[in-house]
């Protein structure tokens, strides 16, 4: 019996591999039927579960991947990483309160997860909660010392509440810090970008936020974000060009219809004063059915 249920689940690992292999080579009709396969497979091993789980979730089977999870959760009750899992999934589909239940849960199986602790303090930011969210991000602190990302989270918690010069040392040691991968580092750079932003320090943001736009996955408000700091710099026709790049992800952004209509009235400004051409091309970045006064 044993050995029919090691075999079962190698099987399942091994389908799971097979289609990951399939998709990132771009066989998407081979790497869904290996899928069907697999979503009716039903492993035993924890590590097996949890790999099914993943690739279901990556494949878009958001929620056969989170009974998955449940199930895992239910069935490894001493583990608080199913958990967890389970709380991710919950908060990206924006289940909000489903995500802090798991979050909570994984919390209760192990006091020092620090997984679940990172979970909480998302859930407080999505909640607009930033006082909890910066002390869930300081215990892990107090925990594990040396942990990174929770001092990158615990940075851009206090930017939001208002205390970026507080984050600004916080951010430059992450920076500096050997042992930060280079995500996080980038990921610092950015904040501190942000923090120069709250200081209007126009120059160093614009900086900051130019050299690590390029390794993270933009949003449109990343680029707004960037080109705010290149039009405060004096710097307008690299703000257009971000602008155009915010907009082109998403047209109703307030922050960058409102910047493009001050790129549109405000032809004697700094940012375009002595570009023509950048005047000109403005119209290229007006919100739908804005008209420059005469």
């Amino acid at each position: 019996m044993q050995r029919q249920v090691a075999s079962h689940d190698r099987r399942c690992e091994q389908l799971c591999r097979d289609a990951e292999a399939l998709r990132d080579q771009g066989d998407l009709t081979h790497a869904a039927s290996l899928l069907r396969e697999i979503e009716k497979t039903a492993p035993k091993n924890a590590s097996t579960r949890e790999m099914k789980a993943r690739l279901l979730w990556e494949s878009g089977r958001q929620q056969a991947a989170i009974a998955e999870y449940r199930n895992l959760a239910e069935h490894f009750s001493g583990d608080p990483q199913p958990a967890v899992c389970l709380g991710q999934c919950y908060l990206e589909l924006g289940q909000i309160e489903e995500a802090q239940l798991a979050a909570e849960s994984a919390l209760l199986r192990d006091s020092q997860s620090v997984s679940a602790r990172m979970l909480l303090g998302r859930i407080h930011e999505k909640q607009g909660d930033f006082d909890s969210a910066y002390e869930m991000y300081r215990s892990i602190g107090d925990l594990w010392p040396d942990d990174i990302a929770s001092k990158v989270a615990m940075a851009r918690v206090q930017i939001e509440r208002g205390q970026a010069d507080r984050a600004c040392p916080i951010l430059r040691n992450v920076m500096q810090n050997p042992y930060a991968t280079l995500p996080q580092q980038r990921e610092a750079e950015w904040q501190l970008g942000l923090a120069y932003a709250a200081h209007q320090r126009w120059d160093d943001a614009r900086q900051r936020l130019e050299q690590s736009i390029a390794e993270r996955e933009s949003s449109a408000d990343d680029w707004y974000r960037l080109a705010e700091a290149q039009f405060h710099a004096g710097s307008g026709t690299h703000a257009l060009a971000s602008l155009q790049k915010s907009l082109a992800m998403q047209p109703n952004h307030r922050g960058a219809t409102t910047l493009a209509q001050l790129l549109a009235t405000e032809s004697a400004d700094r940012a375009l004063a002595s570009d023509e051409t950048l005047a000109r091309d403005v119209a290229n970045v007006q919100p739908a059915g804005f008209t420059p006064p005469q």
